[in-house]
């Protein structure tokens, strides 16, 4: 919720200022304002960072995920999938390719970790593994 709030806040306050406004794939689908938002964090000197990770269906929205990516995205955030669909490639190639349209991708690949992509190079980072703890209330 955080998140709307802050793209709410950009759309109706010019005063507002951020150093980083984060959206949802979503966003992209269901709201015309979200370039308005993201137009005026842009112009304000914010770090745009979009994520794209459990987005619904991509493909009905590709023109406008690709127009919002050239023009605005700092730091994408993909899942697997989601950069298949995007680039029709691997995971790793995909976060290669994905650089060229923005600072850093990162193409999250579940448990098994994420590739980071940026113009200073490739890095890969393993996930770690986590403990379910479960709380009782007696």
């Amino acid at each position: 919720m955080t998140r709307i709030y802050l793209l709410l806040l950009c759309l109706v306050s010019p005063l507002f200022a951020a150093d980083c406004v984060q959206i949802n794939g979503y966003h992209l689908a269901s709201s015309t304002e979200t370039e308005k938002g993201l137009l005026l964090a842009k112009e304000g000197g914010a770090t745009v960072a979009l994520d794209l990770s459990n987005s619904p269906d991509l493909e009905p929205f590709r023109e406008r995920i690709w127009s919002t990516i050239t023009a605005y995205v700092d730091i994408l955030f993909v899942g697997e999938d989601e950069a298949f669909a995007l680039t029709k490639l691997p995971p790793k190639q995909a976060a290669v390719f994905l650089k060229n349209f923005c600072s850093v991708a990162i193409v999250h690949i579940g448990d098994g970790g994420s590739w980071v992509s940026s113009k200073k190079g490739l890095a890969y980072t393993q996930s770690d593994k986590s403990e379910i703890i479960r709380l009782h209330s007696n």
